[in-house]
């Protein structure tokens, strides 16, 4: 079930990007770089979650 949503969503990102290189609204290496930066904004954002669980953890001595 995951794996078909993470398909189903990979084929979305992939006609998106082919509409804006048809259109000529960006290149490949655009949407290349904005994907990549996308990545590192969620892997971001899971390092985070992850420190504030740990911090309540040391605050309360128990896991959120």
């Amino acid at each position: 079930m995951v794996f078909s949503a993470l398909r189903d969503q990979a084929s979305r990102i992939e006609a998106e990007a082919m509409m804006f290189i048809s259109s000529g609204v960006c290149g490949p290496s655009e949407i290349e770089q904005s994907l990549k930066q996308m990545g590192e904004a969620c892997a971001l954002r899971e390092l985070a979650s992850k420190i504030i669980k740990a911090q309540e953890v040391d605050e309360h001595g128990v896991p959120a």
